[in-house]
């Protein structure tokens, strides 16, 4: 027995060298080279400090990145392994969180998704093209770029994740496409630059705090396919001086105006059915007319808006709410159209 696994063993060694001098051993040309097997689901590729994961047999995702890399880089829509070419579609989660470096990024053609907090915290980060095959931005995906000043969303984008932007305070200009339809909660919270945006018409939900604290914006206009305005949407809003609301909005969500301390009237269309607790509460209206469609008025809706000295309720609205224009300090008068007051 001893001798039968001595001898396998010698046979095994004598097999792996021989291997080794055909493997070391230069093929001449034009002789058959030796096939190579192509990446497997899951094998991962480094090439310049980015590192790409195998999905499939001609695509890849980039993962991570090297967090010291710095400067400008070019996100490719192809790299190479072996010989064999893969496709980059997309940029995953947190590829490029933290890498504080980075100045600028330019993404090729072919990539279709920036998947969520990709960039977040790139704080040196000013510039980034985004190409048109791109479709989606996740949720956080620049959040924290604080050096961003401006930025083209292609027209090939969808959606707009939560808190995409959120905490860009040196963002000052974005163009939103007409394929955009949403919003996504928190999507510019805080971009305390930004003074113009421009809603196109294809958006129909505008999330929950928005635009919370972009208190640099100044003029906004709500497209006509918008039929919910979120939570807290403008809440912070100071510079924000005229803003349209139209007849397709049917819901204003609490404190969605709380805050704007700059607006002095708005015009709340005929399609609401109800002003929000706080919708808006420390804001700078002096006139506000509630439409005969209104039925209720929520806790402090108007609570603190120093410059309002009248208002009308229509008879419509069977409910008001506790402090709803509590501290209106030069209110001098508020008409109940029914008899009966709510």
């Amino acid at each position: 027995m001893k001798k039968i696994l001595t001898f396998m063993l010698v046979a095994a060694m004598l097999l792996n060298v021989g291997l080794t001098a055909l493997a070391d051993e230069e093929i001449p040309a034009g002789q058959p080279q030796p096939m190579l097997l192509a990446a497997r689901a899951g094998d991962t590729i480094e090439v310049n400090g980015l590192e790409y994961t195998v999905t499939s047999d001609a695509t890849v995702t980039l993962t991570s990145a090297d967090k010291n890399i710095s400067g400008e880089i070019i996100i490719p829509g192809t790299v190479a392994k072996d010989g064999q070419d893969y496709s980059v579609t997309s940029i995953g989660d947190s590829a490029f969180s933290g890498c504080s470096s980075l100045t600028d990024i330019t993404i090729q053609d072919g990539v279709e998704s920036i998947g969520d907090e990709a960039f977040q915290d790139c704080r040196s980060l000013t510039d980034i093209t985004i190409p048109d095959s791109v479709t989606s931005i996740g949720d956080e995906a620049f959040y924290g770029c604080s050096s961003l000043t401006d930025i083209t969303i292609p027209n090939s984008v969808t959606s707009i994740g939560r808190q995409a932007f959120d905490g860009c305070s040196s963002l000052t200009n974005i163009t939103i496409p007409d394929s955009v339809t949403s919003i996504g909660d928190w999507a510019f919270d805080g971009c305390s630059g930004l003074t113009n945006i421009t809603l196109p018409n294809g958006v129909t939900s505008i999330g929950d705090w928005a635009f919370y604290n972009c208190s640099s914006l100044k003029d906004i206009t709500i497209p006509n396919g918008v039929t919910s305005i979120g939570r807290s949407a403008f809440e912070g809003c100071s510079g924000l001086t005229n803003i349209t609301i139209p007849d397709s909005v049917t819901s204003i969500g609490a404190a969605a105006f709380s805050g704007c301390s700059g607006l002095s009237s708005v015009t709340i269309p005929n399609s609401v059915t109800s002003i929000e607790n706080g919708t808006f509460r420390d804001s700078g209206l002096t006139e506000i007319k509630i439409p005969a469609s209104v039925t209720r008025i929520g806790q402090g809706a108007f609570y603190n808006c120093g410059g309002l000295t009248s208002v009308t309720i229509p008879s419509s609205v069977t409910e008001i709410w506790d402090s709803a224009f509590l501290a209106c300090r030069t209110m001098k008068s508020i008409t109940f159209e029914r008899d009966t007051p709510p």
